[in-house]
């Protein structure tokens, strides 16, 4: 992320202290709008920035410049939690492995695919045309 100019680092605060209020643990939760993965975001006149990007970068300064690229953790896997203390630096793989030790994600034992979080698998649903050996309660589902 390239350094906040002046006038973003007002367009930050400003979003900051209107857009959030205190939740439970701790959390300072975004209420202004959210991307399709579920983080807040917000317009600068310049760029879009993440709300908890931002929090962190008024907190911490910028995030280095490094590959792999570093990302803003939370610690306490709240995606609209804007609380600096919430969060650290790690890159897209320390992220995983942190939500792998929590168990808010998991990988499929068959394909391996990552499975619960925001990338949550959804089951397909089965043709109806199955033969009698199939679960009844799987069959039921699908009704």
């Amino acid at each position: 992320m390239r350094p906040l100019t002046p006038a973003e680092v007002t367009v930050v605060r400003r979003h900051l202290s209107t857009r959030t209020v205190s939740g439970d643990d701790g959390c300072i939760l975004w209420t202004g709008a959210f991307s399709d993965t579920g983080y807040g975001n917000f317009w600068t006149s310049e760029r879009y920035i993440g709300a908890h990007r931002a929090a962190w970068y008024l907190a911490n300064g910028p995030i280095p410049e490094q590959r792999p690229q570093l990302v803003v953790c939370h610690t306490c896997d709240v995606r609209a939690c804007c609380n600096p203390e919430h969060m650290f630096l790690g890159t897209r793989k320390d992220n995983h492995y942190d939500a792998l030790a929590k168990g808010k994600i998991a990988h499929h034992p068959k394909t391996g695919r990552m499975v619960g979080g925001s990338g949550r698998s959804v089951p397909k649903p089965i043709p109806r045309n199955l033969d009698k050996n199939v679960c009844p309660l799987i069959l039921e589902r699908n009704r």
